[in-house]
Protein backbone atom coordinates (compact mmCIF):
# COMPACT_ATOMS: atom_id res chain seq x y z
CA UNK A 1 0.00 0.00 0.00
CA UNK A 2 1.41 3.43 -1.03
CA UNK A 3 0.00 7.17 -0.56
CA UNK A 4 -2.87 7.65 -2.84
CA UNK A 5 -1.53 10.38 -4.99
CA UNK A 6 -4.77 12.39 -6.04
CA UNK A 7 -3.79 14.56 -9.23
CA UNK A 8 -1.40 14.20 -12.05
CA UNK A 9 0.75 16.38 -13.63
CA UNK A 10 0.81 18.49 -16.88
CA UNK A 11 2.41 16.86 -20.12
CA UNK A 12 6.14 18.70 -20.97
CA UNK A 13 5.97 18.36 -24.58
CA UNK A 14 9.30 20.78 -25.46
CA UNK A 15 11.31 20.25 -22.64
CA UNK A 16 15.62 19.66 -23.33
CA UNK A 17 16.35 16.69 -21.24
CA UNK A 18 19.50 16.00 -19.41
CA UNK A 19 20.49 13.34 -16.72
CA UNK A 20 20.64 13.93 -13.26
CA UNK A 21 20.24 12.32 -9.69
CA UNK A 22 16.39 11.61 -9.46
CA UNK A 23 15.06 14.03 -6.85
CA UNK A 24 13.39 12.82 -3.19
CA UNK A 25 10.23 14.38 -3.30
CA UNK A 26 9.68 15.98 0.90
CA UNK A 27 6.80 17.19 1.71
CA UNK A 28 5.16 20.36 2.96
CA UNK A 29 1.94 20.93 4.97
CA UNK A 30 -0.10 23.89 5.57
CA UNK A 31 -0.81 27.94 3.53
CA UNK A 32 -0.71 32.11 3.77
CA UNK A 33 1.47 34.83 3.89
CA UNK A 34 3.97 35.38 1.38
CA UNK A 35 7.38 36.31 1.42
CA UNK A 36 9.07 38.75 -1.33
CA UNK A 37 13.04 38.27 -1.85
CA UNK A 38 14.96 35.22 -1.29
CA UNK A 39 15.89 35.21 2.82
CA UNK A 40 19.60 35.86 3.65
CA UNK A 41 20.40 34.78 7.07
CA UNK A 42 21.11 38.12 9.02
CA UNK A 43 24.95 38.76 10.16
CA UNK A 44 23.92 42.03 12.54
CA UNK A 45 25.14 41.53 16.04
CA UNK A 46 22.47 39.71 18.04
CA UNK A 47 20.65 41.14 21.11
CA UNK A 48 19.10 38.83 23.75
CA UNK A 49 15.34 38.66 23.43
CA UNK A 50 13.37 36.84 26.00
CA UNK A 51 10.32 37.99 23.85
CA UNK A 52 11.71 35.92 20.95
CA UNK A 53 11.81 32.04 22.87
CA UNK A 54 7.70 33.11 23.94
CA UNK A 55 7.22 33.72 20.50
CA UNK A 56 8.45 30.37 19.11
CA UNK A 57 6.96 28.64 22.49
CA UNK A 58 3.36 30.25 21.21
CA UNK A 59 4.09 29.31 17.13
CA UNK A 60 5.62 25.85 17.98
CA UNK A 61 2.60 24.88 20.06
CA UNK A 62 0.44 23.32 17.32
CA UNK A 63 3.13 21.36 15.15
CA UNK A 64 4.18 19.85 18.83
CA UNK A 65 1.00 18.04 19.05
CA UNK A 66 1.48 16.72 14.93
CA UNK A 67 3.01 12.95 15.58
CA UNK A 68 1.83 11.53 11.84
CA UNK A 69 0.99 13.48 8.22
CA UNK A 70 -0.91 12.12 5.19
CA UNK A 71 0.15 14.54 2.28
CA UNK A 72 -0.08 15.47 -1.28
CA UNK A 73 2.08 18.13 -2.85
CA UNK A 74 3.79 19.29 -6.08
CA UNK A 75 7.80 19.60 -5.69
CA UNK A 76 9.98 21.29 -8.43
CA UNK A 77 13.13 22.87 -8.16
CA UNK A 78 16.92 22.64 -9.33
CA UNK A 79 20.09 20.11 -8.33
CA UNK A 80 23.39 20.60 -9.84
CA UNK A 81 22.07 23.84 -11.99
CA UNK A 82 19.58 21.42 -13.64
CA UNK A 83 16.11 22.36 -13.31
CA UNK A 84 13.44 19.35 -12.81
CA UNK A 85 9.65 20.32 -13.57
CA UNK A 86 6.74 19.84 -11.00
CA UNK A 87 6.46 16.09 -9.39
CA UNK A 88 3.56 14.89 -8.04
CA UNK A 89 3.94 13.11 -4.54
CA UNK A 90 2.18 11.81 -1.73
CA UNK A 91 3.50 11.05 1.73
CA UNK A 92 3.46 9.10 5.17
CA UNK A 93 5.79 10.26 7.53
CA UNK A 94 5.96 9.71 11.05
CA UNK A 95 8.82 10.39 13.79
CA UNK A 96 10.50 7.12 12.78
CA UNK A 97 9.11 5.88 9.42
CA UNK A 98 8.23 6.95 5.63
CA UNK A 99 6.04 6.23 2.60
CA UNK A 100 6.64 8.23 -0.83
CA UNK A 101 5.47 8.02 -4.06
CA UNK A 102 6.24 10.24 -6.92
CA UNK A 103 4.62 10.34 -10.67
CA UNK A 104 5.19 12.31 -13.35
CA UNK A 105 2.30 13.11 -16.10
CA UNK A 106 0.47 9.75 -14.37
CA UNK A 107 4.24 7.67 -14.58
CA UNK A 108 4.99 6.36 -11.40
CA UNK A 109 8.57 7.70 -10.68
CA UNK A 110 10.09 6.32 -7.98
CA UNK A 111 8.08 4.80 -4.41
CA UNK A 112 10.13 5.39 -0.98
CA UNK A 113 9.02 3.28 2.37
CA UNK A 114 10.92 2.25 5.62
CA UNK A 115 12.08 3.06 8.71
CA UNK A 116 14.69 6.14 10.05
CA UNK A 117 17.84 2.95 9.63
CA UNK A 118 16.74 1.74 6.46
CA UNK A 119 14.21 2.64 4.02
CA UNK A 120 13.39 0.70 0.06
CA UNK A 121 14.13 3.39 -2.92
CA UNK A 122 11.93 1.23 -5.92
CA UNK A 123 13.78 3.41 -9.03
CA UNK A 124 10.57 2.53 -11.63
CA UNK A 125 12.71 4.43 -14.02
CA UNK A 126 15.59 2.19 -13.81
CA UNK A 127 13.65 -0.59 -12.43
CA UNK A 128 15.80 -1.23 -9.65
CA UNK A 129 15.55 -1.44 -5.79
CA UNK A 130 18.03 0.58 -3.37
CA UNK A 131 18.23 0.37 0.23
CA UNK A 132 19.82 1.99 3.73
CA UNK A 133 19.59 4.61 5.97
CA UNK A 134 16.35 6.97 5.42
CA UNK A 135 18.92 10.37 5.68
CA UNK A 136 21.38 8.73 3.45
CA UNK A 137 19.00 7.67 0.45
CA UNK A 138 17.30 11.17 0.59
CA UNK A 139 21.00 12.79 0.94
CA UNK A 140 21.90 10.56 -2.69
CA UNK A 141 18.92 11.98 -4.20
CA UNK A 142 18.26 15.21 -3.21
CA UNK A 143 21.42 16.72 -1.20
CA UNK A 144 19.88 16.95 1.90
CA UNK A 145 20.34 14.48 4.86
CA UNK A 146 16.76 14.35 5.84
CA UNK A 147 15.56 11.57 7.93
CA UNK A 148 11.37 11.00 8.74
CA UNK A 149 11.62 12.68 12.24
CA UNK A 150 13.27 15.87 10.17
CA UNK A 151 11.17 16.33 7.59
CA UNK A 152 7.33 16.01 9.56
CA UNK A 153 9.48 18.42 11.72
CA UNK A 154 10.33 20.69 8.79
CA UNK A 155 6.71 20.38 6.92
CA UNK A 156 4.43 20.88 10.34
CA UNK A 157 6.96 24.09 11.32
CA UNK A 158 8.40 22.68 14.32
CA UNK A 159 11.81 22.49 12.29
CA UNK A 160 13.36 20.09 15.23
CA UNK A 161 12.09 16.96 16.33
CA UNK A 162 13.21 18.44 19.46
CA UNK A 163 11.59 22.45 18.76
CA UNK A 164 12.06 23.72 22.75
CA UNK A 165 14.05 26.74 22.52
CA UNK A 166 17.74 27.27 24.17
CA UNK A 167 17.89 30.67 23.84
CA UNK A 168 16.50 34.14 21.75
CA UNK A 169 17.88 36.96 20.22
CA UNK A 170 16.73 40.32 18.10
CA UNK A 171 18.87 41.17 14.80
CA UNK A 172 17.17 44.00 13.06
CA UNK A 173 13.81 43.15 12.45
CA UNK A 174 14.09 39.49 13.05
CA UNK A 175 14.01 37.21 16.48
CA UNK A 176 16.20 34.20 16.15
CA UNK A 177 15.75 31.62 18.22
CA UNK A 178 18.29 28.52 18.92
CA UNK A 179 16.92 25.52 19.22
CA UNK A 180 18.61 22.50 19.77
CA UNK A 181 19.69 21.33 16.32
CA UNK A 182 18.66 24.25 14.43
CA UNK A 183 18.06 28.10 14.08
CA UNK A 184 14.71 29.25 13.42
CA UNK A 185 13.78 33.40 12.74
CA UNK A 186 10.58 34.91 13.20
CA UNK A 187 9.58 38.01 11.64
CA UNK A 188 6.59 40.43 12.09
CA UNK A 189 3.24 40.01 10.38
CA UNK A 190 -0.32 40.73 11.37
CA UNK A 191 0.63 41.95 14.79
CA UNK A 192 2.13 38.83 15.72
CA UNK A 193 5.36 36.78 14.90
CA UNK A 194 5.38 33.80 12.15
CA UNK A 195 7.84 31.52 10.74
CA UNK A 196 10.09 33.09 8.16
CA UNK A 197 12.76 30.68 7.78
CA UNK A 198 15.08 27.88 9.53
CA UNK A 199 18.88 26.86 9.32
CA UNK A 200 20.52 23.24 10.30
CA UNK A 201 23.47 21.82 9.25
CA UNK A 202 24.30 23.69 5.98
CA UNK A 203 21.14 23.53 4.95
CA UNK A 204 18.49 26.74 4.91
CA UNK A 205 15.04 26.35 4.95
CA UNK A 206 12.47 29.35 3.79
CA UNK A 207 8.86 29.52 4.57
CA UNK A 208 7.13 31.40 1.93
CA UNK A 209 3.75 30.87 3.00
CA UNK A 210 2.39 30.18 6.29
CA UNK A 211 -1.30 30.54 6.89
CA UNK A 212 -2.89 30.11 10.37
CA UNK A 213 0.29 28.84 11.55
CA UNK A 214 1.12 26.63 9.31
CA UNK A 215 3.16 26.16 6.37
CA UNK A 216 1.77 25.71 2.75
CA UNK A 217 5.16 26.46 0.67
CA UNK A 218 8.60 26.25 1.35
CA UNK A 219 12.01 26.20 -0.09
CA UNK A 220 14.99 24.12 0.69
CA UNK A 221 18.61 25.09 -0.10
CA UNK A 222 22.00 23.63 0.35
CA UNK A 223 24.64 26.22 -0.88
CA UNK A 224 24.45 26.39 -4.59
CA UNK A 225 23.39 23.12 -5.73
CA UNK A 226 19.72 22.25 -4.16
CA UNK A 227 17.27 24.20 -4.50
CA UNK A 228 13.54 22.69 -3.65
CA UNK A 229 10.16 24.28 -3.74
CA UNK A 230 7.80 22.54 -2.20
CA UNK A 231 3.68 22.77 -2.33
CA UNK A 232 1.19 21.50 0.11
CA UNK A 233 -2.20 20.58 -2.02
CA UNK A 234 -4.17 18.14 0.12
CA UNK A 235 -2.88 16.71 3.91
CA UNK A 236 -4.18 15.38 7.12
CA UNK A 237 -2.20 15.78 10.12
CA UNK A 238 -2.32 12.74 12.63
CA UNK A 239 -4.04 9.86 10.79
CA UNK A 240 -4.09 6.60 11.39
CA UNK A 241 -1.26 4.97 9.00
CA UNK A 242 -1.45 1.26 9.02
CA UNK A 243 2.23 -0.87 9.12
CA UNK A 244 1.37 -1.70 5.52
CA UNK A 245 2.14 1.76 4.15
CA UNK A 246 5.78 1.40 5.14
CA UNK A 247 6.76 -1.45 3.38
CA UNK A 248 7.51 -2.23 -0.36
CA UNK A 249 7.00 -5.57 -2.21
CA UNK A 250 9.72 -5.80 -4.61
CA UNK A 251 9.29 -6.72 -8.55
CA UNK A 252 11.25 -9.75 -8.86
CA UNK A 253 12.89 -7.83 -12.31
CA UNK A 254 13.94 -4.66 -10.46
CA UNK A 255 17.38 -4.93 -9.87
CA UNK A 256 19.50 -4.66 -6.38
CA UNK A 257 21.72 -1.49 -6.53
CA UNK A 258 23.94 -0.15 -4.13
CA UNK A 259 23.74 3.26 -2.38
CA UNK A 260 26.90 4.81 -3.89
CA UNK A 261 25.57 4.41 -7.33
CA UNK A 262 22.35 6.21 -6.99
CA UNK A 263 24.38 9.72 -8.05
CA UNK A 264 26.19 8.83 -10.55
CA UNK A 265 23.97 6.97 -12.66
CA UNK A 266 21.29 8.53 -14.95
CA UNK A 267 18.48 8.38 -13.69
CA UNK A 268 16.34 10.79 -16.01
CA UNK A 269 17.18 10.24 -19.60
CA UNK A 270 15.96 11.43 -22.76
CA UNK A 271 16.47 8.21 -24.70
CA UNK A 272 13.65 6.86 -22.60
CA UNK A 273 11.37 10.23 -22.57
CA UNK A 274 11.85 10.14 -19.01
CA UNK A 275 11.03 13.38 -16.55
CA UNK A 276 12.35 16.35 -18.23
CA UNK A 277 15.27 18.45 -17.28
CA UNK A 278 16.09 21.50 -18.12
CA UNK A 279 19.58 22.78 -17.93
CA UNK A 280 19.75 26.53 -16.71
CA UNK A 281 20.33 29.39 -19.40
Amino acid sequence: MTPRVVSTLPAVRRARFAPLSLPLVLVVLGGAAGCAGRFVPPVGPPIPEPAATTAWDGLSAACRDVAALRAELRVSGEIDGRRFPSLTTGMAVEADRLAVVATYSARPIFNLAGASDEVTLLDHQERRVVTGPAAAIVEALVGVPVDPGRLLALVTGCVSRDPAPVAGARIDRLLRVDLADAVVYLVQADGGWRLRAAAFDDVIVEYRRVEHGWPRELEMRRGGRVRLRLRMVEWERNPILPAALFKLTVPASYIHTPLEAIGDERLIDASSNRVAVVPEG
